[in-house]
C-alpha cells in the first residue's frame, strides 16, 4: 500500500454495481446477524490490478477506466 491518500469517486450510474450474496437469514424476534467479508487483496488485484501509487486518484471524469476497474473489483471482493 502507498504512504499517501487515495480517492476513487464512482458516482455515475454506469458505475453502479449490485452485489448478491447467498446467505441464510431468518428474520424473527431475535436479532438477526449478517456478516459480510471484504477481501482487500481481491479489491486491489482481482480481476485487474489497481496501481494506487500511480493511479490512486480519480474523480471519474479524469480517469474513467480506473474508476471502472475499482467498481468491478469491489463487486467481486465480497465473500
Amino acid at each position: 500500500m502507498p504512504n499517501q491518500a487515495f480517492i476513487f469517486h464512482t458516482g455515475f450510474d454506469d458505475l453502479f454495481r449490485q452485489v448478491s450474496l447467498p446467505r441464510n437469514l431468518e428474520v424473527g424476534k431475535d436479532p438477526a446477524e449478517l456478516t459480510l467479508t471484504l477481501d482487500f487483496d481481491k479489491l486491489w488485484n482481482t480481476p485487474q490490478n489497481i496501481d494506487l501509487i500511480n493511479n490512486g486518484n480519480t474523480q471519474t471524469f479524469d480517469n474513467f477506466p480506473d474508476a471502472l476497474t475499482m467498481v468491478n473489483n469491489f463487486a467481486l471482493a465480497f465473500e
